[in-house]
C-alpha cells in the first residue's frame, strides 16, 4: 500500500494482476460459453457445444486483446493528451 497525502494506492504484484485477469477471463468464459449454447437454442440455430466453445473462444480472445490494449493506454498514460485540450 502507497500513500500520497490523499490517497492510498493498492499496489498488486504482476502476479495478483495476472490471477485477477485469468480469474476474471475463465468466469466470463464459463458464463458465455452456456449463454451462448442458450441463445443458439432460443433462436432455432442448431445448438452444439462445439460450436458455442468456438464462437465464444473468438469473442473471448477479442475480449482478451482490448483489455490488454486499454490497460497499456492508460497505464502508459497516453489518455492524458485528452487534458491536454
Amino acid at each position: 500500500m502507497v500513500e500520497d497525502r490523499d490517497r492510498i494506492y493498492v499496489v498488486e504484484t504482476k502476479w495478483e494482476h495476472l490471477a485477477e485477469a485469468t480469474v476474471n477471463t475463465a468466469s466470463g468464459f464459463i458464463i458465455s460459453f452456456f449463454l451462448m449454447y442458450m441463445l443458439l437454442w432460443l433462436f432455432n440455430y442448431e445448438a452444439t457445444w462445439g460450436k458455442s466453445f468456438w464462437i465464444v473462444s473468438i469473442f473471448t480472445a477479442v475480449s482478451v486483446a482490448r483489455n490488454y490494449f486499454w490497460r497499456r493506454f492508460f497505464h502508459n498514460g497516453w489518455h492524458k493528451w485528452w487534458n491536454r485540450w
